[in-house]
């Protein structure tokens, strides 16, 4: 209990220090683009009242939920398959094309994802894609973390790779599998502001680019605010489910 209140106690600190420091800039600098906290989160609670945050957020979070369903499983398989397919030719191509397609600045496919789906399915696409590597990746290191002398044992008892896989792989890829889904998680929020800003009419990122085309600086800042609060958020719950699947690390 004193950890936990010790942890809340360092939020809080570090949070009114930020809003502190934000106040006292704003007042420095005495421009219409730097809102004071007070005046953000009075036009957030209006935006709340009102639904404006609530609707696109929940439109932006359902198209980053899909993305991470699709994301997450193909990761999964490509990093198991990159470290113990059957056959070695399909492992090597398989990590090979992970590591050289893994440097590509995927943002920049997206007037491409345009020309071959619809907008709204390539805005999922986009996300997924970049949100695939974190997982890949995590999947491809921790999946050769594994106890050798349990694997020999199960392979001298005639178990097949399957139940290698499922008994031994993954139990020691699981640390690697929720750190890139966390990791992925915090992109997608970043990508989320991209997709939706360049084409579409709704979504927490749309919201973000009309309110700062339309000057309304107190709006943007606001729905800013909101989207930082909502991947704070889930970032702090998925590590805390991490902390509680992964008893015997933390």
């Amino acid at each position: 209990m004193n950890k936990i209140l010790r942890d809340l106690l360092n939020y809080v600190i570090v949070l009114i220090s930020l809003i502190v420091i934000w106040h006292i800039i704003a007042l420095i600098l005495n421009k219409a683009y730097v809102p004071t906290p007070l005046d953000v989160l009075e036009r957030t609670y209006i935006d709340l009242v009102n639904k404006i945050l609530i609707d696109n957020t929940m439109i932006s979070l359902y198209r980053i939920f899909v993305a991470l369903v699709f994301s997450t499983s193909i990761g999964f398989i490509v990093g198991v398959i990159s470290i113990w397919a059957r056959y070695r030719f399909v492992s090597d191509i398989s990590k090979t094309l992970v590591f050289i397609t893994y440097p590509i600045p995927h943002v920049t496919l997206l007037p491409i994802l345009f020309f071959l789906f619809n907008i709204e399915l390539s805005k999922i696409i986009l996300i997924a894609i970049i949100t695939f590597y974190p997982i890949a990746l995590s999947i491809i290191e921790w999946s050769q973390r594994f106890p050798k002398d349990l694997a020999d044992i199960i392979s001298l008892m005639g178990g097949r790779r399957t139940e290698l896989i499922r008994y031994v792989i993954l139990p020691s890829s699981l640390p690697g599998i929720l750190t890139g889904l966390r990791i992925s998680l915090n992109t997608a929020y970043a990508v989320i502001f991209i997709a939706e800003s360049m084409v579409g009419n709704n979504g927490i990122g749309y919201l973000i680019y009309w309110y700062w085309q339309r000057l309304d600086y107190t709006g943007m800042y606001s729905a800013i605010l909101f989207l930082s609060i909502i991947g704070v958020s889930t970032y702090l719950i998925l590590l805390k489910l991490e902390k509680k699947i992964l008893r015997w690390i933390y």
